[in-house]
């Protein structure tokens, strides 16, 4: 089963002034560099990148690595339409994407494989999402029949409405890996980040 890692990069966080954190440095590296190395290994066959806010900077990051764009024109309303946006380039071929937000680098690449697994392993079409101590993390998976609900998508509530909509649908995913839900939002999370690279 072919599965695209769509790569949410369009969007800046109000809490991080005037600083973009996809650009962050992390270890001599953009934080998006980082989310790249995820997105381009297994367990995907593909991957795009979502572009807005600082669209040259993260296109070149984006080229450098042979991932190709996508626009999202309206990234100002909201990580909705930034996945609606990459849904609507989605393959023919793809049976399913992985929703990877590129402040989101310290994921370890055998927990998407886990995640990936669990997706496949489904008797029905799934959405597969990693749980560390309770706390629901990134990326998200979702078969390819749930496309009609992202294309719909607008706010900036992402996919909590699918989500929602599919519970019956939803397979969580223990996982020790705290990566999971460490991003770069704030300073703060973003010293956090940089603190567990050093380790």
């Amino acid at each position: 089963m072919r599965l695209t890692a769509v790569v949410l990069a369009a969007g800046q966080s109000s809490r991080m002034g005037a600083a973009n954190k996809l650009l962050a440095d992390l270890g001599g590296r953009p934080v998006l560099d980082h989310v790249l190395d995820l997105a381009t290994g297994p367990p995907f066959t593909d991957a795009v990148v979502v572009t807005g806010c600082d669209r040259a900077a993260v296109a070149e990051i984006a080229r450098q690595r042979g991932v190709p764009t996508v626009h999202n024109g309206a990234w100002g309303e909201g990580m909705g339409a930034s996945l609606a946006c990459a849904t609507a380039a989605l393959g023919p071929e793809a049976d399913g994407l992985a929703v990877l937000l590129g402040d989101v680098p310290l994921i370890r690449q055998e927990t998407l494989v886990r995640l990936a697994q669990a997706w496949r392993q489904s008797p029905a079409p799934a959405i597969a999402r990693p749980v560390w101590r309770g706390r629901p993390g990134h990326p998200v998976i979702f078969d390819r029949a749930f496309v009609p609900d992202l294309l719909g998508l607008r706010d900036d509530d992402g996919a909590r409405s699918v989500l929602h909509a599919h519970a019956d649908r939803l397979v969580r995913v223990e996982t020790g890996d705290q990566g999971v839900v460490l991003d770069a939002d704030t300073p703060q999370a973003l010293a956090i980040l940089r603190a567990r690279w050093d380790q």
